[in-house]
């Protein structure tokens, strides 16, 4: 016979409760996995199939047991044992996602992770609503088996909603992820033991405890990064400040997730990484630069040169991540300029919202393998930039990859589809001779159709950022693209592509 079971209101009331967990575990799964495998499509797809299969068996597994056990404290205990299984994640996330990352890709890596990590606690979860209808029709209820279903599963699902909100426009924001995991867990422990009905002191001292545990939590973890000045959870990804004072001059540096998104020296204006300096290429093509848009700002180190080189020039940014510019203004040197206008929002929605053209139009959202915009890098994407560029217009992108003709080369198909909209196309390599290796690569699209001669213009506008910039040029012309796909909002395998190019270059640097 089932026990005498709490008002089904209370039920409800915790239905509502771990309904809004699943959906906490299964946004900030997603971060968690970023700084090892990227913010990928593989990522995504991996955790909304380990959750949603690990729920389908709690399902079922939730029913039989309810049917065998309609025991009020079977159905607090699933919860607190949740919580816990949920801290045992957090604790072996920290141990199973470097070894991963360090022998698996971005296809096969985040699936495998998610299902160490993820399938208990969410399979825990999904028996509470079967046990729940079990125990509210066991109670006084005149209702029918079909009515407290729908309820309990409706209940469920706007905690669901609750939770997919509140993680992502307040918790993230907030809080960050060790601490809301965290939090989450040791909340349902919590809300499993207060409802086994433990004594009053019991009960006090357990939240005591669990109030004392938070207040450790709720401390910044210590930072993977030495010299680590500032961390902090950004709507997208990982934020570090990292200094390095063994430099001379000291520099300092941007981290998101595990990419160094930029440098600056604190008491020298000179590039820290040796790639920028191709984005002085700018002077060979459109040295009268009057307006000029910044997709990405990162440590809004390339925006400030274009300031400091043209006088006149006024710089948009569209930087998505709405933490980095007051970042970059108290950490990375960066000075409040009227010239400089910045813009929390996606590129692609400002750049169909503007109504001006731009001279340049400069990239540089694209410099790590783990997290391309797939969306800032497609054939509508560098048309949509096109039409937005004055005639004599200039788009500099910074991609980053290998020249290696694999079958499905991701730098190649960008290549082409850049080409395929700017076929006045430029490239520039760091490593001319390391054509093998993943490396920053500069695209150049000029809008006109003229077609410059190179060398006399590199003679006629030298260059002291970048020591024979020809000797680095790349004749996109003598590449061979034919067998590689051009990338379309339709059809952008690009991380399946990158994927790719990890595991070929992995397997090569064995060798």
């Amino acid at each position: 016979m089932p026990d005498s079971s709490p008002p089904a209101r209370f039920l409800l009331f915790t239905v509502f409760l771990t309904g809004a967990a699943v959906l906490i575990i299964e946004v900030t799964a997603t971060r968690l996995l970023a700084p090892y495998f990227g913010n990928t499509i593989y990522s995504l797809s991996s955790v909304l199939t380990v959750i949603l299969g690990a729920l389908s068996a709690g399902y079922y597994l939730g029913g039989r047991l309810a049917d065998r056990f309609p025991h009020t404290r079977y159905f607090y205990s699933v919860i607190a044992v949740s919580g816990l299984a949920l801290l045992l994640t957090k604790v072996l996330s920290t141990i199973i996602l470097p070894l991963l990352s360090a022998v698996l890709g971005l296809d096969t890596g985040p699936l495998l992770a998610s299902l160490l990590l993820f399938t208990l606690p969410a399979a825990l979860l999904g028996t509470l609503s079967p046990y729940a209808i079990r125990l509210i029709h066991s109670s006084a209820s005149a209702s029918g088996v079909g009515s407290i279903s729908g309820t309990v599963y409706f209940v469920s699902t706007l905690g669901s909603i609750a939770g997919s909100l509140g993680t992502g426009f307040f918790l993230i924001p907030l809080f960050g992820l060790d601490r809301i995991i965290t939090a989450t867990a040791l909340g349902l422990v919590f809300l499993g033991i207060w409802g086994l009905k433990f004594r009053p002191a019991v009960q006090i001292t357990l939240l005591f405890i669990a109030a004392l545990i938070l207040s450790r939590v709720f401390h910044n973890p210590p930072s993977p990064y030495p010299n680590t000045i500032f961390s902090m959870d950004g709507l997208y990804q990982k934020i570090y400040i990292v200094e390095n004072n063994s430099r001379n001059p000291t520099a300092r540096y941007l981290i998101q997730d595990r990419n160094f998104s930029a440098g600056i020296y604190l008491n020298s204006t000179d590039h820290v990484f040796e790639y920028t300096r191709y984005f002085s290429l700018y002077r060979v093509f459109m040295p009268r630069a009057k307006n000029i848009l910044a997709v990405g700002g990162g440590g809004y180190t390339t925006p400030r040169h274009f300031l400091a080189e043209i006088p006149d020039a006024r710089v948009d940014v569209a930087e998505i991540e709405p933490f980095l510019y007051p970042l970059s203004l108290k950490y990375l040197n960066l000075s409040p300029d009227a010239r400089l206008n910045n813009f929390t929002t996606d590129a692609r929605l400002f750049l169909r919202q503007a109504d001006k053209p731009y001279d340049i139009i400069f990239a540089d959202a694209y410099s790590s393998l783990l997290s391309i915009p797939v969306h800032l890098a497609s054939r509508e994407f560098f048309q949509l930039a096109r039409d937005h560029l004055s005639p004599d217009g200039l788009f500099i992108g910074n991609f980053i990859g290998s020249f290696t003709p694999v079958k499905n080369s991701y730098l190649l198909s960008q290549i082409r589809t850049f080409i395929n909209v700017f076929p006045n196309t430029y490239l520039f390599v760091h490593y001319p001779d390391r054509l093998d290796m993943s490396q920053n690569v500069i695209f150049l699209g000029l809008n006109s159709q003229d077609k410059p001669d190179l060398k006399t213009l590199l003679t006629r506008t030298p260059l002291l950022a970048v020591s024979d910039p020809l000797s680095h040029y790349i004749d996109p012309s003598k590449l061979e693209l034919d067998h590689y796909p051009v990338f379309t909002d339709n059809y952008n395998p690009s991380e399946h592509f990158l994927a790719g190019d990890l595991r070929d270059s992995y397997t090569l640097h064995l060798k």
